[in-house]
């Protein structure tokens, strides 16, 4: 039971993280915080905080 557990919890995290990187690839707000860190006016935790909170809204 607790390898079927695992097995589905790794197939349903690996559909999650398909997903989200296809919407951080057609997403404005990914490219818009990568040059801000890129220019020093963010730092990377407060970007991927940002990011992490309009994925889930």
């Amino acid at each position: 039971m607790l390898r079927l557990e695992n097995e589905l919890k790794d197939l349903i995290l690996n559909n999650m993280s398909e997903k989200i990187e296809l919407m951080l690839e057609s997403d404005k707000t990914f490219s818009k915080y990568l040059k801000q860190i890129q220019s020093k006016k963010m730092d990377p935790f407060e970007a991927a905080d940002k990011i992490t909170k309009s994925l889930i809204k």
